[in-house]
């Protein structure tokens, strides 16, 4: 299964295409490269939709180490938030990756870092962030 089909997000708030790395050490996932127009124009995403892109590579991280489970949370908090630009050219092919900071056993609460790049490796976003994270069931 397609552990982006995990996630509750569907078309036009899942912004990821793919996943391109996985291990205990964090995800990297492929940011999808057309979006619907509202969230969009022109091909340029606002940067602050970046976050959200960090966050759903987190789900898709907390998803893949739980196979059992749908994927299920919320980005609570977030800090550090930087935007090295204001508009992120989607076709540029951008990725998002998290990094686990501490995983909560029993509280659910996940502490990640995350950043937005493009293909050349160039850092457009970076954050730290907190997702609590729940069972469907």
């Amino acid at each position: 299964m397609n552990p982006l089909d995990r996630l509750p997000h569907k078309a036009p708030a899942l912004f990821l295409e793919s996943v391109l790395e996985y291990s205990t050490a964090g995800a990297r996932c492929s940011i999808a490269r057309t979006l619907h127009p509202s969230l969009a124009k022109n091909g340029a995403m606002p940067a602050c939709l970046g976050l959200e892109a960090m966050a759903q590579c987190a789900a898709v991280w907390l998803a893949m180490g739980h196979p059992e489970d749908e994927a299920r949370g919320m980005l609570v908090q977030c800090r550090d938030f930087v935007m090295n630009k204001r508009y992120l050219d989607i076709s540029a092919g951008l990725v998002a990756s998290c990094v686990p900071v501490s995983t909560g056993s029993g509280t659910g609460l996940n502490q990640f870092t995350g950043r937005i790049e493009d293909a050349q490796g160039d850092t457009l976003c970076t954050a730290s962030f907190i997702i609590l994270a729940h069972s469907a069931k």
